[in-house]
């Protein structure tokens, strides 16, 4: 099992020290007639939790527990499997059993109020509500759940008062602000609605969603020009229009009216737990984010959004099968079907199966051949793959289609140098690198690379240094753009500020090979050579490749000074 995942798995699915339930009733049961069908279910269940099967391993457990009842630990491990792998059904199954032993389950209560709301039972949900932890993320959602509540009982004027914006702020009154401007625009002050929705795009929060009601509650005010605007994309540039904005154009184009993403309840509640599943996993996916993402579709069966952050985050714990199912239900005709696709040739790559993930691309690049996203994609694999110069070439065809380049636009000439850097044509990686640069001064790791390229080709030192102490006080603590500072010193004899300036990349960074090298070069310069070996020795003990690995090999067996002197004689 990968360490990603089985971090993940105990996030998630925490469990008591007795995991194998030797000390359950489960293991005194399995003399009864049954016991050796239950025994042989919770064994496979077991491989496959541990085999990334989590839909399987729920499954086998289910049937476990139709032997063993009063098993808690069991109980409540099927449960979270199930939400986890999706199964609706035996989510909500479990989820109320589940309550009967422990009533305080937030994750089981949210699961049924989610529930409630796509069955329209809002007096049930508002029970459930009344159960809910006081303390946490779910602190935030009951007022705005309430609101909702409220709403669906026909009482507007109540499920506005319930939604209270004074004292508020941060990330608390983005969310309040983004239910309330719903609620303004169906309950017909669309007015209202607008500026709410202003306020939200002025901060930067939301995404074609919110644009989209946005363009909704202005053609509802009479604003037909600012609804309009809203669906078209201002950027220039290598970007695709945003995928959430074709639905509500095609409305536009069809029947002149603009329809908002969230028109009852349900949606509203399905669209509170995916911003939350969304908030949470911006960074790196959190067990909580997936039990948001799971949610939201509970509300919401056919929440597309929702199925594809659920695949994103299950394909970054290496959950594969589970993330191939989510992006199944994602439509064909959905207006996310091509991003569906892409996820799924990522899904494919992380599984191994990159030959496959490449030829899908290939099919949605022909299915797709004015949009920019499948070319990238396709591009981004070969780079993971270190096939370098089919990646460049893939990156050069999304960057002659660019007419006018946009800031946002950077990414691309730096993905390209790196991959003409790392395929050693230097000069056109140079190009893109210093292009990059322009469209974005202050990246850091624009200024790192360029800066440490020049170093290694021998340029202009000055600039290489300048380049890189802009790199470290944009990102003062990366223990990469260090150890170039540390490298610049190195490399114009300055070894005891680049041993200082090493050690705290080692300190940052104690896992990477050649940070490790270059630190054990600048202690044998400062003649420390014992230290020198043993950083030499820590290298390799990091999986460089075979190149840094032979002159680690040279440098432990001889010295720096042989070992180099032995490499230009062309050993």
């Amino acid at each position: 099992m990968s360490a990603a995942r089985s971090t993940y798995t105990i996030g998630i699915f925490a469990v008591a020290a007795g995991l194998m339930l030797a000390v359950t009733p489960a293991r005194a049961a399995l003399a009864a007639p049954k016991a050796d069908d239950g025994y042989r279910d919770y064994v496979l269940g077991r491989h496959a939790w541990s085999t990334d099967r989590i839909q399987d391993a729920a499954r086998y457990f289910a049937r476990v527990r139709s032997i063993e009842r009063d098993d808690p630990i069991l109980l409540r491990r099927t449960f979270e499997l199930a939400l986890a792998a999706g199964n609706v059904p035996l989510t909500l199954e479990t989820a109320r059993e589940v309550l009967k032993v422990d009533p305080q389950n937030s994750t089981a209560v949210l699961v049924l109020i989610a529930d409630d709301f796509r069955q329209g039972n809002h007096a049930a949900a508002e029970r459930r509500l009344d159960g809910l932890a006081a303390g946490g993320i779910e602190a935030v959602m009951a007022p705005i759940l309430r609101a909702w509540i409220a709403y669906g009982r026909g009482q507007g004027a109540a499920a506005l008062q319930a939604i209270n914006l004074e004292g508020t702020d941060g990330f608390i009154r983005g969310y309040r602000l983004e239910h309330q401007a719903y609620l303004r625009l169906m309950t017909g002050d669309a007015a209202g609605a607008s500026a709410a929705f202003a306020e939200l795009l002025a901060t930067g929060q939301g995404g074609g969603r919110l644009r989209w009601a946005a363009a909704a509650a202005a053609q509802a005010s009479g604003d037909d020009a600012q609804a309009r605007r809203l669906l078209m994309d201002s950027e220039t540039g290598a970007r695709d229009p945003l995928p959430q904005l074709a639905y509500p154009r095609r409305q536009l184009e069809r029947a002149g009216k603009i329809a908002s993403p969230v028109r009852t309840p349900a949606d509203g509640a399905a669209e509170l737990f995916f911003r939350a599943a969304l908030d949470l996993s911006r960074e790196e996916p959190t067990p909580l984010s997936l039990v948001f993402a799971r949610v939201a579709a509970v509300s919401r069966p056919d929440f597309a959004e929702a199925h594809l952050l659920t695949a994103e985050i299950l394909r970054q714990t290496n959950e594969f099968p589970a993330a191939l199912d989510a992006l199944k239900k994602v439509g064909a005709g959905d207006a996310l079907a091509l991003q569906a696709g892409i996820e799924r040739a990522g899904v494919l790559e992380s599984m191994g199966q990159v030959e496959a993930a490449l030829t899908l691309l290939r099919e949605l690049i022909e299915t797709s051949p004015a949009l920019v996203a499948p070319r990238l994609a396709y591009a981004d694999i070969l780079r993971r793959q270190e096939r370098y110069v089919e990646a460049a070439e893939g990156y050069g065809l999304v960057i002659d289609r660019i007419t006018s380049p946009a800031a946002t636009d950077w990414a691309l000439y730096y993905m390209r140098g790196v991959c003409h850097e790392r395929a050693r044509q230097w000069a056109l990686a140079e190009a893109d690198l210093r292009r990059a640069l322009q469209l974005r001064p202050d990246d850091p790791n624009v200024l790192n690379y360029l800066g440490y390229s020049l170093l290694e080709q021998g340029r202009d030192l000055a600039e290489a240094q300048a380049l890189i102490e802009r790199a470290v006080e944009k990102r003062p603590g990366d223990g990469f753009i260090i150890d170039s500072l540390g490298w610049v010193h190195y490399t114009a004899g300055r070894y005891q500020e680049a041993v200082e300036q090493l050690e705290a990349a080692v300190a940052d960074q104690p896992g990477d090979p050649t940070i490790n090298e270059h630190l054990g070069d600048a202690y044998w310069r400062v003649g420390r050579q014992i230290e020198a070996r043993f950083r030499w020795r820590a290298a390799l003990d990091c999986e460089p490749d075979p190149d840094q690995a032979r002159r680690l090999k040279d440098r432990i067996e001889w010295g720096l000074d042989l070992a180099l002197s032995t490499a230009r004689n062309g050993r």
